[in-house]
């Protein structure tokens, strides 16, 4: 009896062993197939020759931009796709995808600096959701054509943690002209996005060091009509401007 019991203990604490280093096996390779995928995690080349990464990003998580606007994972996940719709194009230059992506950020921290801007709401969704401003993009946000190169996400998240250097008041713009009417004031053109100012927002609780006069903007600026055969659709505003 008592060596029975004794095999049956043996046969247990051998089965135990088993389990453990089948256990123990297991996490190792656990462990080397998750460094291997981080360190497969896509990576791209900056026009500047700095490395951006594709970033990974936690949809719970609470993340802070480097000027101080606060965004959850979800939410930049849907930045990332609404940028890639706005600018993913390759014709689009990486100064114009920097900067579509700086303009969201600073509207995400102007509308968390004064309390709620134009329907915006304080939060990135509400940024890209209300307040007419990405009407034609955000609906789409989900499309398959909004899933986002391994460029647009590195630069996304690159402005998100380096921050930007353009005029913080430019919060608007367009493609292929800007806006009209004594709302906006034409700032600058990359590519074919031309970014405005808009005058009726206040900026006197902003440091005023944060606005960069050198970047070039238009000596001259000429505004006309074009009418459209179209009834259906509207006049467009196009801007003639000199250097």
């Amino acid at each position: 009896m008592k060596k029975t019991v004794k095999i049956i203990l043996l046969d247990a604490i051998d089965i135990l062993v088993g389990l453990a280093v089948f256990a123990g096996m297991f996490w190792l390779f656990l462990m080397m197939a998750t460094g291997r995928a981080e360190a497969a995690e896509p990576s791209i080349t900056f026009e500047d020759g700095r490395e951006g990464n594709v970033p990974i990003i936690a949809s719970d998580a609470l993340y802070v931009d480097s000027r101080g606007a606060q965004a959850y994972g979800w939410e930049l996940t849907e930045g990332i796709r609404l940028m890639m719709l706005e600018c993913g194009s390759n014709t689009v230059p990486e100064e114009d995808k920097r900067e579509h992506c700086a303009v969201l950020f600073k509207q995400l921290l102007y509308t968390q600096t004064v309390g709620g801007y134009n329907g915006w709401g304080t939060t990135l969704w509400g940024v890209m959701h209300a307040g007419n401003t990405y009407t034609e993009t955000a609906p789409r946000i989900w499309n398959d054509e909004a899933e986002p190169t391994d460029e647009i996400a590195a630069i996304f998240w690159d402005v998100w943690q380096n921050g930007y250097s353009s005029d913080f008041r430019v919060q608007n713009y367009r493609t292929d002209y800007y806006f009209a009417g004594d709302w906006a004031t034409p700032a600058y053109s990359i590519g074919t996005t031309f970014y405005s100012v808009n005058v009726w927002q206040d900026f006197s609780m902003f440091d005023a060091s944060e606005i960069r006069p050198e970047i070039e903007k238009p000596a001259r600026i000429d505004i006309y009509e074009t009418a459209s055969e179209d009834w259906f659709e509207p006049e467009k505003t196009v801007i003639v401007y000199e250097r």
